[in-house]
């Protein structure tokens, strides 16, 4: 049977017979501890002897009330030691100073607390949930680009920039399979190359947004991520509020929940817990465009060139910096497809785009569905012009040429209406065909 408290100090003694010669006296020293005159059995010439009343006991010393002689049969029968309180607190709560870092409960049945259970994990991994509120905190997908040497994103919901008169290269970076500097084997981590010093002292930084405002606001919160770098470097930790458009305030709230990071060349892990900012007597927008910002600032490395590595950044509510949330890539590329999806033709094929038909002799209409619902109606690009060679519209097994793309609908389902510059056939089948090397761009980035 489990216990919780104080560990028994004794237990049940198998059932055992001292033989005793005695001494013309009355005291005598038993083999065992016994805590009573009723856990004994005491014969003299086979005739069981009274407790309490022929003999007592403390410990190990019997003493017998008449003397025993030596040619006396005189003989112990030990029936088992009495099992010992286990000390619980008077009230039985279990509290810190019953329950150490080195005891453990051990329970077949329900374990059930009122209060809050604060653990780092559960079986040495993760804890289930949805806990981290960073998209892509372990760099997992790389849509926009996998390397970058001017403001912008790389890596899925993560915006680089740099200060006046600097260059950088942002960039993919693989770990090596196996490493331990970083636990359970990400993929891939975040490299800022800054391949020129920038020269003021503005943003140069790594940033991430994420949606909504109310995101943990006046709760307390713990950031932890893992960081290297080519020498020791310093890194100031940012959180922002924006609250939209026709928000109050405007402008942005900045807070500095780490004024200066020391970074050493080592993968290491760093972790700071800090009360998100209440947003009490704030006004929202009302185009759901308010988010906070978690943002890796470079301010201190001025006049400087440098490389710092990043690796799994995890925010969420709580005091204690849990292991990091491992999603899917599939699920992680879903979280991001709300804000950014691409199509890509590759190799030598082809990427289809939605179908329709020609609705007029040089008009295409279709319909597409984005993978996932967006943040809110996206808007439409192409990385290059439109030609027959890279975005057209096929129809009766011919290639037309585009000269204008409208795109009309929601956050998921779209309506492509297309004029082609050569007459196809009211009514025939017809569908978008995007070049090898060529992407169509659907945005709703904050």
């Amino acid at each position: 049977m489990s216990t919780i408290g104080n560990k028994a100090v004794g237990d049940f003694t198998t059932v055992t017979k001292q033989t005793i010669t005695g001494d013309g006296g009355t005291s005598y020293t038993l083999q065992e501890n016994v805590n009573s005159e009723n856990e004994i059995e005491v014969y003299i010439n086979n005739t069981r002897q009274e407790p309490g009343v022929a003999y007592t006991v403390v410990g190990k010393a019997l003493t017998m009330t008449g003397a025993v002689n030596a040619s006396d049969s005189f003989y112990v029968i030990f029936q088992g030691k009495a099992i010992q309180t286990a000390g619980l607190p008077v009230d039985a709560a279990i509290t810190a100073s019953t329950i150490t870092t080195s005891q453990t409960i051990t329970s077949t049945g329900n374990i059930t607390t009122s209060g809050t259970v604060n653990t780092p994990s559960i079986n040495g991994e993760q804890i289930g949930g949805r806990r981290n509120v960073v998209i892509n905190g372990g760099f997992q997908c790389w849509q926009h680009a996998t390397s970058i040497t001017s403001s912008g994103f790389s890596a899925d919901r993560w915006r680089s920039t740099t200060g006046s008169g600097g260059a950088m290269t942002v960039s993919r970076q693989s770990f090596t399979a196996g490493q331990t500097d970083v636990p359970n084997n990400p993929k891939y981590f975040f490299r800022h190359a800054q391949t020129t010093a920038f020269t003021n002292t503005g943003y140069n930084s790594d940033r991430t947004r994420i949606e909504d405002v109310k995101t943990l606001s006046g709760q307390t919160c713990t950031l932890s991520w893992y960081m290297k770098a080519d020498a020791s470097r310093t890194v100031r930790v940012n959180i922002t509020q924006d609250f939209g458009s026709g928000g109050s305030p405007s402008a942005d709230v900045e807070t500095a929940i780490v004024s200066s990071q020391a970074i050493t060349t080592s993968w290491a892990k760093y972790t700071v817990t800090f009360t998100m900012p209440s947003i009490s007597g704030k006004t929202i927008g009302t185009n759901e465009d308010s988010f906070i910002e978690l943002g890796f600032d470079y301010r201190a490395e001025v006049n400087n060139t440098f490389t710092i590595d990043i690796a799994n950044v995890q925010l969420e509510s709580g005091s204690v910096a849990t292991p990091f949330e491992n999603r899917s890539f599939g699920e992680e590329l879903a979280l991001c497809q709300r804000y950014f999806f691409m199509i890509t033709g590759t190799g030598t094929d082809y990427a289809t785009m939605g179908s329709g038909q020609m609705y007029g002799a040089t008009t295409y209409l279709g319909s597409f569905k984005l993978p996932v619902a967006m943040r809110a109606t996206p808007s439409f690009s192409l990385n290059n012009s439109l030609s027959t060679t890279n975005f057209m519209v096929v129809t009766s097994g011919y290639v037309r040429a585009i000269s204008s793309v409208t795109v009309t609908g929601d956050n998921q389902y779209l309506r492509l209406n297309c004029a082609v510059t050569t007459s196809g056939t009211q009514g025939h089948g017809a569908y978008i065909q995007l070049q090898s090397g060529y992407n169509a761009l659907w945005s709703a980035e904050l």
